[in-house]
Order: C-alpha cells, then sequence, then structure tokens
C-alpha cells in the first residue's frame, strides 16, 4: 500500500498545477491512467491568464500564436473586429501539460493505474490500495472522483471540430440555430485552421457541415486533416468538497460561457492549495465563491439570455456595437455586448 499526504487523480492542468503548488510542503502523488502526459488540444487564453500564472510553469514554446485580432460574429454574419498586438494567445494544451509535468521536482509520485474505488482514506485501483490525508479529483469531463462526492452533473454539450489546411480568422461565432446551447469558433493556428461547435443536440457532426457551409469566411480553404468529437462542459456542481475529497478542473465542471477554460484550471487549483496547506477543506468552497462565483452568475445570466433572445435582435446588437471592446476575450465581449440586456 502506498501512504500520501495528497493523492492528485489527473494529470491535466488543473491537477499538475495542484501538483507544482503543493509538491514542496507534501508528500504528493500524482494518479493517471493514461501511459503518458499530455492530451491534444488547443487552447484560447488571454494576455494576463498567461502572463500571470501561466507563463512561468511552461515558457513561451506552448504559444502556437498570438491572437492580434479577435471577431465577434453574430448569427446572421456581423461583426465586431477588435486588433490589438498580443491581447492573447493560442496555445497547445499538451504541450502545456508536458512542460508543466517536466516541472515539476523530485519528490512527487506519478502512479499510472485506474482508480476503482474510495474506502475510507484509502483510495482502491487497479493494481493496489493508496492511502491519502486529501483526495484531489481532476480527472476531467468524465470525472471518477465527482461520483463520490456530488450526484450532480455538469451540463454536457457535444462538441465537433476539424483542423484543415489553411489560414483562418481567430473568432467567436453566435451561429444558435446550428451550435445551439453554445456557440461556433475558429482559430488561427499558424498555418492551419482549427473550426469546431458546441451543441446541446444531437448529431453534432451534421450541425458542423451546416456551420461550415453558413460562415464561409472564417477561412480561406478546406482540406480537413484532423477530427474530433467531445464534450463541453457548460456549468459548475454547486457540491466539490465532501469531507476530506474536492473537485478541480473539469471534474467540478466548466464555464457556463467558455466552457473548459485554463483560468478556471488555475484558479481551482490555487484555491484548493491554499485550503490544502491550512489542513481542511472546509473553506475551498467559500473561498471558491469569493474568487469565481460573481462571475459565473455573471455568465450564467448572459449564457440565459443569449438562448431567449432572437437571432435578429443579437444581429442588431452588433451592428449597434460595431466599436464593442473588453479588457478579456470571449467572456468579456459576451458581457459587454449583453451588459444592457441583463
Amino acid at each position: 500500500m502506498y501512504e500520501f499526504d495528497v493523492v492528485i487523480v489527473g494529470a491535466g492542468i488543473s491537477g499538475l498545477h495542484a501538483a507544482r503548488q503543493l509538491e514542496d510542503e507534501f508528500k504528493v502523488a500524482l494518479v493517471e491512467e493514461s501511459s503518458s502526459i499530455g492530451k491534444y488540444g488547443n487552447r484560447v487564453v488571454n494576455r494576463d491568464v498567461f502572463s500571470k500564472q501561466l507563463k512561468k510553469e511552461t515558457g513561451e514554446e506552448i504559444i502556437i500564436n498570438s491572437i492580434d485580432e479577435f471577431n465577434f460574429f453574430s448569427p446572421g454574419g456581423k461583426r465586431v473586429i477588435i486588433k490589438e498586438k498580443n491581447r492573447g494567445f493560442i496555445i497547445d494544451k499538451g504541450k502545456a501539460e508536458e512542460e508543466m509535468f517536466k516541472g515539476l521536482g523530485s519528490t512527487f509520485t506519478l502512479l499510472n493505474t485506474k482508480v476503482i474505488e474510495i474506502k475510507g482514506n484509502e483510495l482502491i485501483t487497479n493494481n493496489n490500495k493508496i492511502k491519502f490525508n486529501f483526495l484531489v479529483g481532476a480527472d476531467g469531463t468524465f470525472s471518477t472522483i465527482r461520483r463520490f462526492v456530488t450526484n450532480e452533473k455538469p451540463i454536457a454539450v457535444n462538441a465537433y471540430y476539424e483542423v484543415v489546411e489553411g489560414e483562418g480568422l481567430t473568432s467567436c461565432v453566435l451561429a444558435k440555430d446550428i451550435a445551439d446551447g453554445f456557440y461556433g469558433w475558429s482559430l488561427d493556428l499558424n498555418g492551419e485552421t482549427e473550426l469546431g461547435i458546441g451543441s446541446l443536440s444531437g448529431n453534432v457532426h451534421e450541425r458542423f457541415k451546416t456551420f461550415v457551409n453558413s460562415f464561409k469566411t472564417l477561412y480561406s480553404s478546406y482540406v480537413p486533416r484532423l477530427r474530433f468529437r467531445g464534450i463541453i462542459l457548460r456549468s459548475v456542481v454547486d457540491k466539490k468538497v465532501k469531507d476530506n475529497i474536492a473537485l478541480i478542473g473539469d471534474a467540478s465542471g466548466g464555464e457556463p460561457l467558455m466552457g473548459s477554460s485554463i483560468h478556471k484550471a488555475l484558479d481551482e487549483a490555487e484555491i484548493l492549495a491554499r485550503a490544502i496547506r491550512k489542513g481542511t477543506l472546509e473553506n475551498y468552497e467559500k473561498k471558491w465563491n469569493e474568487k469565481l462565483g460573481k462571475e459565473f452568475k455573471m455568465q450564467e445570466k448572459i449564457r440565459e439570455k443569449l438562448e431567449a433572445i432572437e437571432n435578429e435582435k443579437l444581429d442588431e446588437l452588433f451592428e449597434k456595437n460595431k466599436n464593442l471592446y473588453s479588457e478579456g476575450l470571449v467572456n468579456g465581449l459576451f458581457k459587454e455586448l449583453l451588459k444592457e440586456e441583463t
């Protein structure tokens, strides 16, 4: 049997960031089912999140492209363009995780094993038992640890995206009739373009085809190279702690507007690490609400408004707000666009 102060299940960004925060003070284990660290994916981060939280752990090698222009499209194709040098970055999520893992010291332990059960302070895996003082569920969208904390499930949005040859725009597209309950996006990957949608409805691949045909301005050519399906979480669970078990990252859910955001993963890992240093998880949810609660409630209101408002009205708002600006990226633009409506 293994024994650790802190056991973190999941070696994604939230789990790795938590391990980096705690490894100098505690005996930490990372439990990861996959045999390798670093899952494929591209993510958008704003300038502040990258420079203040991520850069020191990953360096600039994870940057695929800088966001010097961001395009915000209405359902009818009205566009707001924001131009600002290094406003944000498109990063390689897998490479970020690899770099964060490399930066861990020699005091932590990596265990490649699958979680089966939790009994008291013991984590039962397919090949061992691991005793812990604190257990952290950072095991993603389909979290095993979440079911030992709460019966709640975050709202899940079906996602489909493709990486295509050719240059494209970095943009967020409100295509309500196609990407219902979420939106479409395109990312300029410096020679390639990622195009994707999230939809609460089924048949997301067919909806994606309609999206591509509707927004031809997003790319210069269309030759698919890679295709992916996935799930985007669009809400958080209320209960994130049970006794000495806590949830962070996608295990606790996603942002109502952005889904699986880097800043949420990093913030939660830091809030949790502070709680563990104090020897109790009692204040984790309280501190979570103080740091993220107000923002998430605002996002929920904006999401409700987006789902209720007619396409024509959204087109009018885009036309009215041609000079729309915000300090942030996607979330900030949504807030500014619907400020009067909420």
